[in-house]
């Protein structure tokens, strides 16, 4: 249980970082993409980079209190696969709805876990 738990921890951190640093590469690859459902113009590709940061506002406080009440551990192994399935959203995304909301729930997520605000 041990080991599962440091990778489960392990995976959290891998994907807020790769929260930050994804929409760097992935805004650029849209723009140029020739699809007209995933491809994003300026003002689309601001509001996919700041979703992490207005879900932030919502979520890291609500994660200080669930922390609080259920521990982090708990809180942590529950948000890690949730925040996959919004990676795979993005991934297998066919048009802009599907990249926000898979924005938003690995947003939301991912900082539900690491609320600091108790």
């Amino acid at each position: 249980m041990q080991v599962w738990g440091a990778f489960v921890i392990c995976l959290g951190n891998l994907c807020l970082g790769n929260l930050l640093g994804y929409p760097t590469k992935a805004i650029t690859q849209w723009r140029n993409e020739t699809n007209l459902e995933v491809n994003l113009n300026d003002y689309e590709g601001s509001l996919f980079a700041s979703l992490f940061w207005m879900v932030g506002v919502i979520c890291s406080p609500i994660g200080g209190v669930l922390s609080g009440w259920l521990g982090r551990r708990k809180i942590v192994m529950i948000a890690t696969p949730l925040a996959g399935c919004g990676w795979l959203i993005i991934g297998f995304a066919q048009n802009k709805i599907m990249l926000y909301i898979g924005r938003v729930i690995t947003s939301g997520i991912s900082l539900l876990s690491k609320g600091y605000f108790r």
